[in-house]
């Protein structure tokens, strides 16, 4: 065997998961696979669970990522766990585009903050955690400015512009860092965060200990594509050759960053276990794009999913993405 091949197939073996690192010699060398530090879950993050069943696999920086099901929570969660260091190179790479934040996710973060604005009483404080560079709780300030607005992210660039152009509190740090800080909350935004957050249990427990005792809110923003990625998945098992299962790159409408996928009983089972007695699911806006019919189709379609969520009471969100509203009774 060449030192090229001898390369290859010592990356795999570190990598882990491939098996026999043969068969996956040439596509190793097809991707240019390269060493990437990773840790490979064995039992449910959640409840510890080890017997799961194993729900699709793709390929994602040079290492063989498993979702899987456990049966005995409910959760749909990723095996692989890339190095924090990687993860926050590629957080600072990806998402940093300034259109992409005022343009893009104009409509989303224009139905967050009149939800924050409703939920939070006067002169209440709110927490965005992992809220990137500040857009969304600027657009809370300017409506409500009586509110005190805290944003955290774990990027100190992201920390910086926010105190920059909007002169907004900021605290750089990871999740279970914030249980550190002597503050509390009226509303905690979790905006297309959870699914990033290894330790979910932590999580929770990191956002109780931050709430105020009184007037507690949480609101949640997480894909709703379960359905889909179901769907795609029979067509692929059914209709689709061994080889394009093996080596798929990706799982149709998944995204690889994603450690969850989140289903409703799911969420709902989880936020009534930590104290939350009112719980919502409503849809959320789409993304938005320069094309005015689309845009104009995009309006209608989340106008059709409003009215539906409604008739079913909440059960049938028709959105890519859904915000879950989480109370508690005044304590």
């Amino acid at each position: 065997m060449s030192s090229n091949n001898d390369h290859y197939c010592n990356i795999l073996r570190e990598n882990g998961g491939f098996y026999p690192v043969e068969k996956w010699l040439q596509f190793a060398k097809m991707h240019n696979f390269q060493k990437t530090n990773s840790i490979k879950l064995k039992n449910c993050p959640d409840c510890n669970n080890e017997r799961l069943f194993k729900f699709g696999q793709y390929i994602y920086y040079s290492n063989i990522f498993c979702i899987k099901f456990c049966p005995n929570c409910g959760l749909y969660f990723s095996d692989t766990l890339l190095d924090k260091e990687i993860i926050a190179k590629h957080f600072e790479n990806t998402y940093n585009d300034e259109l992409y934040f005022s343009k893009q996710r104009k409509d989303i973060f224009d139905h967050i903050a009149s939800l924050a604005s409703k939920y939070t009483p006067e002169n209440g404080k709110v927490l965005d955690i992992g809220g990137g560079k500040g857009h969304l709780l600027h657009k809370i300030k300017s409506a409500r400015p009586d509110i005190s607005a805290v944003l955290n992210d774990l990027s100190e660039n992201s920390c910086n512009y926010s105190f920059e152009i909007y002169a907004m509190k900021s605290i750089c740090c990871d999740m279970p860092s914030l249980q550190k800080i002597n503050s509390h909350f009226n509303t905690i935004l979790l905006i297309d965060v959870i699914y990033y957050e290894p330790k979910l249990n932590e999580m929770f427990k990191t956002i109780n200990k931050l709430l105020h005792s009184k007037q507690q809110t949480i609101i949640i923003r997480i894909p709703n594509k379960l359905r889909i990625i179901k769907f795609y998945q029979f067509l692929l098992n059914t209709f689709g050759l061994s080889k394009n299962k093996t080596f798929q790159s990706e799982i149709k409408h998944f995204n690889p960053e994603h450690i969850y996928i989140f289903t409703q009983s799911y969420i709902l089972k989880k936020l009534k276990k930590e104290g939350f007695n009112k719980v919502t699911f409503i849809p959320s806006p789409l993304l938005n794009n320069n094309k005015v019919i689309e845009s104009l189709s995009g309006n209608i379609f989340f106008w059709v999913a409003n009215v539906i969520c409604k008739l079913t009471i909440g059960r049938l969100i028709l959105t890519p993405s859904m915000v879950v509203i989480a109370k508690k009774s005044e304590g």
